[in-house]
């Protein structure tokens, strides 16, 4: 992962991390919540998921998380060019806990459909 400058017509600046694959058009960026403003970090990637498919990507990933909650977003254009949203539910994972190791595979999880497959996060979604 590495910092990725962007900039649309809603504001432009750093992501905090992105994933971009060379062979396809995939771009993940990852908000880092500050001082546990969930609300503040998911109003931040989707205003960053939007400025980069106005950069002409077709969908665009995006995670909030502070390692400990977790959110997805997926962004994407409908027939008019209008931006849809959907955002995942909540994911905890409580480090120590009996179910730890079940919880950060449902993270893992998802962020392998993120990166391979995003067909398969469509039912896992919810629109927001």
């Amino acid at each position: 992962m590495s910092k990725k400058t962007i900039s649309g017509p809603n504001g432009h600046g750093p992501l905090d991390y992105a994933l971009v694959s060379s062979t396809s058009s995939k771009v993940i960026g990852a908000v880092e919540v500050k001082a546990t403003d969930y609300l503040q970090g998911i109003a931040q990637n989707t205003v960053q998921c939007e400025s980069i498919l106005a950069n002409g990507r077709k969908t665009v990933l995006g995670i909030i998380t502070d390692s400990e909650k977790w959110f997805f977003l997926k962004c994407f254009s409908d027939n008019n060019g209008n931006p849809i949203f959907q955002l995942s539910r909540q994911l905890v994972v409580v480090y120590g806990d009996n179910d730890m190791e079940d919880r950060v595979g449902k993270v893992i999880k998802t962020l392998v459909w993120l990166i391979n497959d995003t067909e398969i996060l469509d039912e896992k979604l919810k629109i927001i």
